[in-house]
Order: structure tokens, then C-alpha cells, then sequence
């Protein structure tokens, strides 16, 4: 199950993690804690109208687009939709130019508008709602801050999670140097002490309006505003608020990455953007190098066991 909430704090955040753990022991809507039953309300697909933009109806649905589409945009779009209506796989391919990017996030965002709009006109208190979602994946974050530019482009507003390691979003200076597991357990041990303003402060990711950050934007904002961009990703996805998730490939492709951020699939329509690059990244997620001074301490310990 997911929930939705606009502006979660942390002491919600832990009533809806201990819900969603109760879930599993049979809990239904109706036996929600009082201040988590807004929680469950789908939430609709922000658009912003005062922009220039088209309204086309293709396979039934109103896609909204920055400009007129061309006819192969609209072919194009028209199997994105029938894809997910269907809730079967599709592999599209498209000429460079045609703007393909654009494209599959107007579809793929009006078709979760009007499934969000569907769920609210029918919205019964007394059960959850799917709450659909995209998750956009892509072999890099440069070329996901490519896309999300393109998402500041088109008319739609939709709640934006961005997913990045640790040793990426970290801006707390006193660990600077530190990367992996060393950072990990600096981290924890700041954040158990309560000595990390960033994470103390994470309030002011407020701060960061309406439209969609990178991870480059996102970092400068929470050092600019002091607040820790990696915990407030990652609380934006445990608490559901996410409409669309932007991560690279190996969070989607490595199940244990999967399982430690908490990213749940179900329910979700999933994009692999340059799906071209997704077998050599699933050969090196699957891959590892064994060197000659690897060989050389195996062979040292081996002789001091014998």
C-alpha cells in the first residue's frame, strides 16, 4: 500500500510507517488513526494554466502538450497510452527529434491525472485507493536532469521524488571525504546524536517550490536552505507522495537496492528511458573483478590456514 500526503513531518512520517508495518496484521482503511485519514485521499495532477498549451484527445484521454503535437508524437503517445490502459509491456522507438521524452511524460502524467480524478469522484473513506504512479529510470542522472527539464517544460505539476546515493545528496561539510559505508555510519551516528542541522532542519525543503529539481539543483538548495536533500527524497517515497520517481537504472535493475530505499513497483507505470544501455548495466550489476593481488591474499590466507 502507498499513502499521499502534501507535507508530511516526521512525527506523521512515523505514524504512517507503523500503519503500513500494522497493514500486514489486517488492518483496513476504516481503522486508520484519525489524522491519517486525509492521508489516503488520492491527489490530483496539478496542471499550470497559464501557460501556452494544447488540450488532444487521444485514445479517450485529454493529453495536454506545451504545443501542437506533430502526427508522430501523437501515434506515438496513442501506444504509450494503450500500453498502460492495457497494463502490457512496450517497446517504442522513435527518430531522434520527435520529441519522445516529451511524449511519454504528457501521456504517461494524463493518464494518471484522469485515473486520480476517476479515484476521487469515487473515493470511499472506508478503503485505500491504488494511488498510481511513474517510475522513470534512466541510465544516468545527467540524462535525468534532461527529462525532468523537460517536465518544467510541459503544463503538468506533479509531486517530483528524486533518488540518489548517499555520497551524492550528503551536503553536511563535516563529511566531506567520506564516501559508502564509512559515510553511512558517520551519518547515523550524527543523526542518533541530533548534531546534523541538515537533517534537524528538513522543514525547510519547503523551500524548494513548485517546479522539478536534479540532483545538482537539489543539493545547491539544500545547502542554500539547510535542509539534507537525501533524507528528504527518501521520506517522499516512503510516505507515498510521490506522482513521479526519477532513479537510474541500478535501482530498478538491483532487487537489494530495491529493498533497502523501499521502492515497491507494484502499482507503478515503470519507463526505461534508452533502454538500449539496460543490458550492459544488468551484465555489470550481475558482474564482479577478481584481481591478481585478490588471487595473491587468497593464496597467502590459504597457506596460513595449512
Amino acid at each position: 500500500m502507498e499513502i499521499g500526503y502534501e507535507d508530511l513531518d516526521d512525527d506523521l512520517l512515523a505514524e504512517v510507517e507503523k500503519f503500513e508495518q500494522e497493514e500486514t496484521k489486517g488492518l483496513t482503511a476504516s481503522e486508520l488513526p484519525a489524522n491519517l485519514a486525509k492521508i489516503i485521499r488520492p491527489r490530483e495532477i496539478r496542471i499550470k494554466n497559464d501557460v501556452t498549451h494544447t488540450v488532444n484527445k487521444i485514445n479517450g484521454i485529454d493529453v495536454v502538450f506545451p504545443f501542437e503535437p506533430y502526427e508522430v508524437q501523437i501515434k506515438y503517445m496513442s501506444h504509450i497510452l494503450e500500453a498502460i490502459d492495457s497494463g502490457k509491456n512496450a517497446l517504442l522507438e522513435s527518430p531522434t527529434g520527435t520529441g519522445k521524452t516529451m511524449g511519454l511524460l504528457c501521456a504517461s502524467l494524463a493518464w494518471l491525472r484522469k485515473n486520480r480524478q476517476e479515484e476521487l469522484q469515487n473515493f470511499d473513506p472506508s478503503s485505500v485507493p491504488n494511488q498510481y504512479k511513474i517510475v522513470y529510470t534512466s541510465r544516468t542522472h545527467s540524462q535525468l536532469s534532461q527529462v525532468i527539464r523537460e517536465l518544467n517544460n510541459s503544463v503538468y505539476r506533479p509531486e517530483v521524488c528524486v533518488l540518489g546515493s548517499r555520497d551524492v545528496m550528503c551536503v553536511n561539510p563535516n563529511l566531506n571525504g567520506t564516501h559508502g559505508p564509512i559515510l553511512s555510519a558517520n551519518c547515523k551516528k550524527l543523526r542518533r546524536d541530533r548534531m546534523c542541522k541538515y537533517h534537524e532542519h528538513l522543514k525547510n525543503a519547503t523551500m524548494v517550490g513548485n517546479d522539478a529539481v536534479d540532483i545538482e539543483d537539489l543539493t545547491k538548495l539544500g545547502r542554500d536552505y539547510n535542509f539534507c536533500p537525501f533524507y528528504m527524497q527518501r521520506n517522499k517515497l516512503k510516505s507515498g507522495q510521490a506522482d513521479i520517481i526519477f532513479v537510474p537504472y541500478n535501482y530498478i535493475l538491483e532487487a537489494p537496492i530495491r529493498k533497502a530505499i523501499g521502492l515497491e513497483l507494484k502499482n507503478s507505470i515503470l519507463i526505461i528511458d534508452e533502454a538500449h544501455n539496460v543490458e550492459k548495466v544488468a551484465e555489470d550489476a550481475s558482474s564482479f573483478n577478481l584481481t591478481c593481488s585478490d588471487l595473491e591474499k587468497c593464496e597467502l590466507e590459504a597457506e596460513a590456514i595449512i
